[in-house]
């Protein structure tokens, strides 16, 4: 019934217990009907718990790694700006305080424990805060992003290569620096995406400097075998083609944000705040009772708009492709 073959035994010991998906051969066999065997198997599988319940429990992999569920955040707030279902978005922040908690830089690669802390645990988590705050204009989510990558600069990035260590020299691994996208996207590749973006945001040079740096330092995989670079490919794209800020100011600010961001634009970095802020893009420009849209490139912005279709417009009328 079991199909033991004392021919096959695992680590020379044990059977691997196989059940007959067909009983009627076995019922020919020895002339029992189908309903005893039946039977007689609830008595087998009675007998093989008791036995079961005298060793000991497996092992159970119950880690929550850090990088990982950073991933899940971004995942989370994409699903959110497409869909507008805000679960995705209250999932996204619950697990974001988890995996960050208030006032706290403390992070560690696997949540609770001592073990050491890799650079994709810093840049997954700095690019899940930035996410979060596109879709809430939460300011303090950036706040979050730049103290993250301030501690990442202070401790994985190499001054020599412009790129990032995986790990520091005093811990368990050499050091070493990963450009590949594999199953996870590169720590540099997102690192790098996240330096652009603030130095958007920031108006600082440095970070945009540093992501620039490392694009080019990217530039000879790309050419090999863009299939394992695709993290770096979608930084080169917002290269290739024009970039822009769309700064969303006024008390309709995340309702227009949210529209805008169910376009799904690559090409646009979406900031909004529903009051004033000293942030450079939306720094004078807030206008009481009203709600605008400022479309920016290179740190020089357009005359303000008032709908997502007049944005979207004058985005859409300078979308050519420019040189690195």
């Amino acid at each position: 019934f079991y199909k033991l073959d004392h021919q096959e035994l695992w680590e020379g010991s044990y059977y691997v217990l196989q059940r007959e998906s067909d009983l009627e051969p076995l019922s020919k066999k020895y002339g029992v009907s189908q309903s005893d065997i039946l039977y007689k198997e609830r008595a087998w599988q009675n007998i093989l718990r008791k036995a079961r319940s005298k060793r000991g429990n497996p092992a159970i992999d119950d880690k929550i790694i850090s990088s990982w569920n950073a991933l899940l955040v971004t995942a989370l707030v994409t699903a959110y700006e497409a869909t507008a279902i805000t679960s995705y978005l209250d999932h996204a922040i619950d697990l974001q305080a988890l995996l960050v908690p208030s006032g706290s830089l403390a992070i560690s690669h696997t949540l609770g424990s001592k073990g050491p802390v890799f650079s994709e645990d810093y840049a997954y988590l700095a690019k899940a805060a930035l996410s979060l705050y596109f879709s809430t204009a939460d300011e303090n989510y950036l706040t979050q992003a730049n103290a993250l990558m301030e501690v990442l600069d202070r401790r994985f990035l190499s001054s020599e290569l412009g790129l990032y260590f995986f790990s520091q020299a005093d811990e368990i691994l050499s050091p070493v620096t990963k450009m590949t996208d594999g199953v996870l996207p590169s720590d540099n590749g997102v690192a790098a995406e996240v330096n652009f973006l603030l130095g958007h945001i920031n108006y600082d040079l440095n970070r945009t400097k540093l992501a620039k740096n490392a694009l080019i330092a990217s530039a000879p995989y790309i050419k090999q075998d863009l299939n394992n670079y695709t993290q770096w490919g979608s930084l080169w794209l917002a290269h290739a083609y024009p970039f822009y800020e769309l700064a969303i100011i006024g008390s309709q600010a995340k309702e227009k944000s949210q529209e805008f961001l169910s376009v799904g634009l690559p090409n646009v970095l979406v900031t909004s705040s529903v009051g004033p802020s000293e942030l450079p893009l939306f720094e004078y420009r807030y206008k009481d009772k009203e709600t605008l849209l400022y479309v920016c490139e290179n740190y020089s912005c357009k005359a303000p708009v008032k709908s997502v279709s007049e944005a979207l417009e004058q985005i859409r009328s300078k979308s050519v492709i420019k040189p690195f």
